[in-house]
């Protein structure tokens, strides 16, 4: 059965909505969509003909097992994109997730099975990964250095003045806070620091450190987060006071 890229993207959001809700509705998908509710609805309607849910009466939206095992199936390859295109080629939050929803559905199953081989292979190989992510760190920073100079805006002094403004977490004292411009890392590392929230434009605000300065305590939108000193230096800030 061949349903519509758009009709798959609903599908893996109510898969998603259900693996967080309790109950989920066309309100919640619409939210979740940012879509109105007659067009969540309509979808709703269109996934309910394709047997992958029913819905009584605008009611609870309940998954069949094929609704499962499809909306499964394209979340599956939506992080296996995400994190290749954010932890492996460094794309920001937003975009790595706009750019997996993307390209998800016209990737085969071959293809996505060679990319985790991939993605697995150059991880559990810790030599290889931190070779080949510095090789292309520098190609990414070289890249930067062209399209500056085609624009003609920064010349080297400038350039140096900036890196030697630059700041991270570990430059924080207790009550101090910073909003994050950079996080840096790659593959699980940079996994983990995103997957704790610290996304670009977060403010942070350091608490205090442990009696031998490692870990240091970070509190991020109300929650308490304990990052090693290796960790925090990684992620670049602006100081906010």
């Amino acid at each position: 059965m061949k349903i519509s890229s758009k009709i798959e993207d609903y599908l893996e959001t109510i898969y998603r909505l259900s693996k967080e809700m309790d109950t989920v509705g066309v309100t919640d998908v619409a939210k979740a969509r940012n879509v109105s509710v007659p067009t969540a609805r309509t979808a709703v309607n269109r996934l309910q003909e394709y047997g992958f849910l029913h819905q009584k009466h605008y009611g609870k939206i309940i998954l069949h097992e094929a609704g499962k095992k499809k909306g499964e199936e394209i979340y599956r390859v939506h992080k296996t994109l995400r994190r290749f295109l954010r932890d492996f080629l460094l794309v920001d939050e937003d975009t790595a997730e706009k750019e997996a929803c993307k390209m998800e559905h016209g990737l085969s199953h071959e293809t996505l099975e060679r990319l985790q081989i991939f993605l697995r292979t150059l991880e559990e190989s810790e030599v290889c990964e931190k070779r080949c992510m510095n090789k292309y760190e520098e190609s990414l920073k070289h890249l930067n250095l062209e399209n500056a100079g085609s624009e003609g805006t920064k010349s080297s002094d400038s350039s140096s003045q900036r890196e030697l403004k630059t700041m991270t977490l570990l430059d924080l004292k207790p009550g101090e806070t910073g909003i994050i411009s950079k996080v840096g890392g790659y593959g699980k590392l940079r996994h983990r620091i995103l997957d704790l929230g610290l996304h670009v434009g977060e403010r942070i605000a350091m608490v205090k450190t442990a009696p031998l300065k490692d870990p240091i305590e970070f509190s991020l939108n109300g929650n308490h987060i304990s990052l090693r000193r290796t960790e925090a230096e990684l992620i670049q800030i602006k100081s906010n006071g």
